[in-house]
């Protein structure tokens, strides 16, 4: 999510609630040097999807994601 003039905060730095989309997470987990094991995408209604977090499909239609960080 962009940082706006208002707020002045990028999404995970707002004393506010952090919403925030896969692709925002993804820059952040890139951004602290986190290694993304495993991500699943949640579709409400149907079985819980593995996803390659480089997909934008997912960015696009998932209502949530899991992802299994490590330490690079």
């Amino acid at each position: 999510m962009p940082v706006t003039k208002g707020p002045g905060h990028a999404w995970h730095d707002t004393p506010n609630i952090h919403l925030c989309t896969i692709a925002d997470f993804l820059s952040l987990a890139n951004e602290v040097g986190a290694r993304i094991e495993q991500a699943w995408a949640l579709h409400e209604g149907q079985d819980t999807k593995p996803m390659r977090p480089q997909a934008w499909g997912h960015n696009l239609f998932a209502q949530g994601a899991i992802f299994l960080l490590a330490k690079n």
